[in-house]
């Protein structure tokens, strides 16, 4: 039983609005754990374990309310460490351990601020201790443990200022002792073991100022017991066991003058183990792994009548060794050492108030728009609570997402005439209601039909620019058709504006566009070769453009005419060779090559 300052009331949102959360990171250790340990003081957790990944040795980590962190250096101790054991007097981190550098002897350190200084002496016990609890009356620290030395029986060791001294007489069990816990109440130690001497049934003590006394009587269980934890509400004992009697769940007894059950005897889902009881106020609470659930942790509470689970039952990811159970503002706090696939690292959680986000109230920058055009939605008020983001659905509540956003806006592009639905996610038990909000979308159609290297424009409501998607979508000089006509190879787009908005095509390539089978209409340019000034004769007044390309396809030049029917156009700034000149008019385009010399 670890002694935690806490807040002595109860949360009703325990069976209404909360969930488990991680502390931090979970799997935070450097490596695989052991026997982890949990202290709370002013809202900042403390977990204490044998660390694999520094030679077994004892390293205590902190949460200091964004990560992890390691209190002084991890592994500190001398040697490995077995039954890590941390309890914290007035701020200060105290850990108990078996101490692998000193014959399995009793060590206590605490941590000053700077380093990690040492209780008394190293090893002031026996050899070849187990089961090591540590707790503090006021400022003085006892230590219960199995004692090597007196044929493993049960030994209490405190510190008076100077030295660990014994309370009562070493190894005063009657045989073997294990399962060992301790707790202090009205500094008087009781201790719960495991008795050898009862037939492994539950044996409770007491140190009367000048003896080991029975609580009750010796062999209180009529069955053998597996792990034992024992706390205290100031003036009552409690302890919890794994009943051997009904399947190694868990039951709670209680002493008011005689020994009774607290509930129901082995009240727990399934068969449980490492088990920690902890009392809030005059409620007993239990951390403990159930069979049932995974072997995941899972924490119960007595209502005064029932038992109840806290939150979802097997709550943690995958399975659980070592519960370490503590409360932190009357919420519990359960540290446990993490399958996590395998690592077995520490991780700790915390049950904590889950509020919904409440209804949002949204807001459009725009309530009809072109299609493609950017459109922001809003939150003008609403809160997220204990969720995370704003998730956008469309086709209904939960409908198809859209995407998801933590702020108070975010950009979207509707495709057409939608509805969105937003609300906060995750939900704390079940999803809660969307607001809404519409956008019209003006239809446009950029949608382009391909006939050999002719490209047109489905939609014939429109004006219309033709584009070179190889020169940064620049227009094409005349190409404002319905339809445009590739004279080379290249890629093509259309701009299209209807109903007041504009929207672009896809590009669309050509490359076996070429110069061999130009237009069968013909168009009579003289001189031809030509070395300056050539004469273009269309037969009858027309209008259009004119450009001249070389045969790679590239535009050089282009010029309108209007009502013409003869066009003089200049060719000096050219040099010699093989050029394109192309007639494009609301009815035909003709092509035809022209040399220069």
């Amino acid at each position: 039983m670890k002694k935690i300052i806490l807040f002595l009331f109860v949360f009703s949102v325990f069976f209404t609005n909360a969930q488990w959360a991680n502390i931090g990171s979970p799997a935070f250790s450097a490596g695989q754990v052991q026997y982890t340990s949990l202290g709370i003081y002013a809202g900042v957790p403390y977990v204490a374990y044998r660390d694999l990944a520094n030679s077994n040795k004892c390293s205590v980590m902190k949460f200091d309310g964004t990560t992890w962190v390691n209190v002084g250096p991890a592994g500190f101790s001398a040697g490995g460490a077995l039954y890590t054991s941390l309890a914290i007097d007035n701020g200060f981190v105290h850990v108990a351990y078996v101490d692998g550098s000193s014959s399995n002897r009793v060590t206590v350190k605490a941590f000053n601020g700077v380093s990690w200084i040492t209780i008394g002496v190293v090893g002031f016990s026996g050899i070849n201790t187990s089961y090591v609890n540590l707790e503090f009356d006021g400022a003085t620290p006892y230590v219960a443990y199995q004692d090597g030395s007196n044929s493993n029986r049960l030994s209490v060791m405190k510190f008076d200022g100077a030295n660990w001294i014994q309370v009562g007489i070493p190894g005063f069990s009657a045989d073997v002792a294990s399962e060992i816990s301790l707790t202090i109440m009205g500094s008087v130690p009781y201790v719960s073991f495991k008795d050898l001497n009862a037939a492994n049934k539950l044996s409770v003590m007491y140190f009367d100022g000048a003896n080991w006394q029975y609580v009750g009587t010796q062999a209180v269980t009529s069955g053998g017991v597996g792990k034992t934890s024992i706390s205290n509400d100031g003036t009552t004992i409690f302890v919890a066991y794994q009943d051997n009697a009904m399947g190694d769940k868990i039951t709670v007894m209680t002493y008011n003058g005689t020994w009774s059950v607290v509930g129901t005897a082995g009240f727990t889902p399934g068969t449980a183990d490492y088990l920690d009881l902890e009392m809030l106020g005059s409620d007993p609470y239990v951390s403990y792994q159930d069979a049932s659930y995974g072997f995941r942790a899972n924490v119960m509470w007595f209502d005064g009548t029932d038992w109840l689970e806290i939150g979802i039952p097997g709550f943690t990811p995958s399975q659980v060794l070592y519960t370490s159970l503590a409360f932190d503002g009357g919420l519990p706090v359960v540290a446990f050492q993490d399958y996590d696939g395998g690592t077995f690292k520490a991780s700790v959680m915390k049950y904590e108030p889950c509020f919904d986000a409440g209804l949002p109230t949204l807001n459009l920058d725009q309530t009809t728009i072109c299609k493609n055009m950017p459109l922001t939605l809003s939150i003008t008020s609403g809160n997220l609570n204990s969720a995370d983001y704003w998730s956008v659905y469309s086709g209904g509540c939960g409908g198809t997402l859209i995407g998801s956003f933590s702020g108070t806006s975010a950009v979207l592009f509707p495709q057409g005439n939608t509805t969105f639905y937003v609300r906060g996610e995750p939900a704390c038990i079940t999803p809660v209601s969307c607001a809404t909000i519409a956008v019209t979308v003006i239809p446009i159609d950029s949608s382009v039909t391909v006939s050999g290297a002719t490209l047109s424009a489905v939609s014939s409501g429109g004006t219309y620019q033709w584009l070179n998607c190889a020169t940064g979508y620049s227009a094409i000089p005349g190409a404002t058709n319905q339809s445009f006509t590739a004279a080379a190879n290249g890629s093509y787009a259309l701009l299209i504006s209807e109903n007041g908005c504009t929207d672009t095509s896809s590009c669309y390539t050509f490359s076996d566009v070429g110069f061999d089978n130009l237009s069968e209409t013909t168009i009579d340019i003289y001189p031809n070769p030509a070395t300056g000034f050539v004469t273009i004769n269309l037969g009858t007044a027309q209008s259009g453009a004119l450009q001249i390309m070389d045969l790679q396809g590239k535009i050089l030049d282009s010029v309108q005419f209007e009502n013409s029917s003869l066009i003089n156009f200049d060719l000096a700034k050219y040099s010699r060779g093989i050029y394109v000149i192309t007639i494009e008019t609301r009815d035909s385009k003709i092509a035809q090559r022209i040399i220069i010399e």
